[in-house]
């Protein structure tokens, strides 16, 4: 049924690009938009969209945890840097700079939102700590599953967020090279920051609830986006 779903949204992605109109245009409000988007010549590539749906379905028919911290920054490549690329088309902004920061802020995203998730994924009895790490630390599935805080799960969750801030700052290396236009669009880097500074004050304990309290800092927050737009930075 999983597959079938999925299967559909590639068949409709894949009318929605159709030049031909042989491809009868499914009567969904999105792909109506995206028909419509194309239809005016904006530049939006179909493979990111393949490569999202695969990741996409990947994930829900196999549901064990990646095995490697490599492993990871692939499913996070293939979901959250393929929404960048696709923002990037969508602003028509082209751009080798542009294009590498959002595989590194895509992939800083992705991994974030998991560790995000760690506790709600947990209660469904999902996990996305790299097999290879909780292994090294002596973390089992079930402990993680249970919601236990061990030293062993911090050094994982602390590893993991190395990873994400690493590609972070390889995002961020690359705005002076990048078009102004394109550096709005790279923003949920400061999102990303401002997770990774609350997990460090956690001691990097994934099932903290502070970590999830949207209204902390919030107006700082929106400062902050709000000089980074108008200074073309992230």
């Amino acid at each position: 049924m999983v597959q079938i779903r999925y299967q559909w949204w590639r068949d409709a992605v894949g009318a929605a690009f159709s030049s031909s109109g042989a491809i009868p245009v499914p009567q969904h409000p999105v792909i109506q938009a995206l028909h419509t988007v194309l239809q005016h010549g904006v530049p939006l590539k179909k493979y990111h969209f393949s490569r999202l749906i695969d990741t996409r379905e990947q994930d829900m028919v196999d549901s064990q945890p990646p095995l490697t911290m490599e492993g990871l920054e692939t499913y996070a490549e293939g979901t959250a840097s393929q929404l960048l690329y696709l923002q990037l088309g969508a602003a028509q902004v082209s751009s080798r700079e542009a294009d590498h920061a959002a595989s590194h802020l895509g992939k800083a995203v992705g991994i974030i939102t998991l560790l995000k998730g760690t506790a709600f994924h947990a209660a469904s009895r999902r996990s996305y700590m790299p097999i290879e790490l909780c292994a090294k630390h002596g973390v089992s599935q079930e402990d993680i599953y249970e919601g236990k805080t061990t030293d062993g799960l911090r050094d994982v969750v602390l590893a993991v967020a190395s990873t994400a801030k690493a590609n972070l700052e390889e995002a961020r290396a690359l705005q002076p090279k990048m078009p102004k236009q394109a550096c709005g669009l790279m923003l949920p880097a400061l999102s990303c920051q401002k997770y990774l500074q609350a997990l460090e004050k956690s001691n990097f304990d994934p099932f903290d609830p502070s970590l999830l309290d949207l209204k902390r800092g919030a107006m700082w927050h929106v400062l902050q986006v709000k000089w980074h737009l108008i200074n073309n930075t992230f």
